[in-house]
Formats: structure tokens, C-alpha cells, sequence
């Protein structure tokens, strides 16, 4: 086994993966994206007893997971249009 440097470790060890390091990394960002998009417009906030998207005036009724789920379908449909 011959000594690696840490440069040569890290280009070894990412080098394999490929797409999948990128792959990986946007679906974290989708996670997230869907994790804040629950937060503000599908949970009910026990201190202002609405969601945060309708309290900024953004939204005038909780959004149900179906509707969270339809919006990459929308924009897609809004770039094809």
C-alpha cells in the first residue's frame, strides 16, 4: 500500500463516485427545500396559531402535503409554457 498524500486521498477516495457525489448532495438540497416548505406553509404554529407563510400574508390557507408535492410539476410546466 503506498502512502497517499492528502490531496491524492481525497481525488482516490471522490474520484469513484462520480455523479453519484452530486447526485447525493441535490437531493440533500431537496430535503431541506421540502423540510422548510412543510415548516412555513403545511404546520400550524402554536405561537401565531397560523402558519408562517399565511402570517406574512403569503398564503391564505394551510397547504396540505399534495399541494407541496405538485409545485416541481408546476414549474416545470411554467418553463415548457
Amino acid at each position: 500500500m503506498k502512502d497517499l498524500n492528502l490531496h491524492e486521498h481525497i481525488q482516490s477516495k471522490h474520484l469513484g463516485l462520480g455523479g453519484r457525489v452530486v447526485t447525493q448532495f441535490e437531493n440533500h438540497l431537496y430535503a431541506i427545500a421540502l423540510h422548510y416548505m412543510h415548516y412555513n406553509f403545511c404546520r400550524i404554529h402554536q405561537t401565531l396559531r397560523v402558519t408562517p407563510a399565511m402570517e406574512a400574508g403569503v398564503t391564505d390557507h394551510v397547504w396540505n402535503i399534495e399541494e407541496v408535492v405538485s409545485l416541481p410539476d408546476l414549474e416545470g410546466a411554467r418553463k415548457a409554457a
